[in-house]
């Protein structure tokens, strides 16, 4: 299953790093990745971080679930 992943700063500074692009970090800054995308996190200090990652629901097994359609 795919998932997106989450990048919460709580401490220091750095760059969430995409393909072509960097998204500073520093504390309540977020970096955000949809599923499939390479990524990394860079920092040349101290860089705390909490990750998530967060599933993809899969459409048609939603629907199936739905009132109705048993």
């Amino acid at each position: 299953m795919a998932a997106e992943s989450s990048s919460a700063c709580v401490k220091g500074e750095g760059f969430g790093v995409l393909e072509g692009s960097e998204v500073p970090l520093s504390p309540g800054k977020a970096f955000i990745v949809a599923a499939g995308t390479m990524h990394a996190l860079r920092s040349d200090g101290d860089l705390f971080v909490t990750s998530s990652l967060i599933p993809l629901a899969d459409a048609s097994r939603l629907e199936r679930r739905a009132p109705g359609n048993q």
